[in-house]
């Protein structure tokens, strides 16, 4: 497989990304499973054991939670799982699954780190339409 057991996929990638296509009301695709449970609990255990000086907590109009203050403080799980997403082959994973090519992740990670949602907080998406000129 792409991704050598780094990830679990539900399907072939073709009936995944034909799943993408097709989901209403927009293309999305919800993959359970994706990460190993072990892989998990290593990222988890890091992040209960971060110092509370470390954590920024954000409550505006649309999100309430809790975000770590930079990338850099990553642990190792943490920094595995930021350069498995951030990798080439990874990137390959999702243009095959969306269509979309020449996909470009956030080289210095802005807003990048740990994200914890308190219980009853909130993240709501927005429509951004971007015109093509």
């Amino acid at each position: 497989m792409l991704l050598d057991n780094r990830v679990t996929l539900p399907g072939q990638i073709e009936t995944l990304s034909s799943s993408y296509r097709t989901t209403k009301p927009f293309p999305h695709l919800i993959i359970d499973g994706l990460f190993s449970m072990e892989s998990l609990e290593e990222l988890f255990n890091e992040i209960v054991l971060m110092p509370n000086h470390n954590w920024m907590h954000h409550n505006e109009d649309r999100l309430e939670q809790f975000n770590s203050r930079s990338a850099a403080g990553l642990d190792e799980a943490g920094f595995q799982r930021t350069a498995l997403v951030h990798s080439a082959t990874f990137k390959y994973f999702l243009s095959a699954l969306t269509g979309i090519w020449n996909l470009l992740p956030d080289a210095h990670l802005e807003g990048g780190g740990y994200k914890v949602m308190p219980p009853g907080g909130t993240q709501t998406c927005m429509l951004v339409e971007i015109p093509i000129v």
